[in-house]
């Protein structure tokens, strides 16, 4: 219910606007064509491909193509050549093989998650443990793991001093009074 007064639709403000004022229809009909660009004909056709599908080896000018259905040239027995993911194409396959990990990268790894770990527990005790195994896997060569293992065991080192100075002035309940609370069920 309005009341008294009647409804009135909305009343235009102005002319509308348009880009071009002498143009009498700015935007495009149904009977407009859109503008076609035609290139100029003394223009030489441009091959769509102008360099080769790849620049590894087996594409270069002058390279064996591989064996059908990876079975050696020469007939259908032989050994089948199999390449393993991310080994490069140039290479036989005894350089091939892939190395197993060495001492060192196996400590700087265990440091790493151990480092892991001490963020979350036993930061007091993991911590120095992930800092002692980062640096000497550092000097036994795995530099880059390393590296990580000892900022991961520095982490949680801080990590557990920042805990114990909060449980110690109060700030942040210890383990004994939250078992209290849920005891009590508080």
């Amino acid at each position: 219910m309005m009341g008294d007064k009647e409804f009135k639709g909305p009343q235009p403000v102005g002319e509308p606007y348009r880009a071009d004022p002498a143009d009498p229809l700015p935007f495009p009909t149904e009977n407009d064509a859109p503008p076609r660009h035609e290139p100029p004909p003394d223009l030489p056709e441009v091959p769509r491909w102008t360099r080769p599908p790849s620049h590894s080896p087996e594409f270069q000018p002058g390279a064996q193509p591989p064996p059908a259905s990876g079975l050696q040239e020469g007939g259908s027995t032989g050994e089948q050549h199999v390449r393993p993911r991310g080994a490069p194409f140039n290479k036989d396959a005894a350089a091939q093989k892939v190395e197993p990990p060495t001492p060192a990268y196996r400590q700087a790894r265990i440091g790493m998650w151990i480092g892991v770990a001490s963020l979350f527990v036993f930061n007091i005790i993991l911590g120095p443990v992930a800092i002692v195994m980062g640096i000497s896997a550092i000097q036994r060569g795995e530099k880059r793991i390393g590296t990580r293992a000892l900022g991961l065991g520095i982490a949680g080192t801080v990590t557990g001093i920042i805990v114990m100075v909060l449980v110690a002035t109060g700030v942040m309940p210890s383990l004994d009074e939250l078992m209290q609370d849920l005891r009590e069920g508080r």
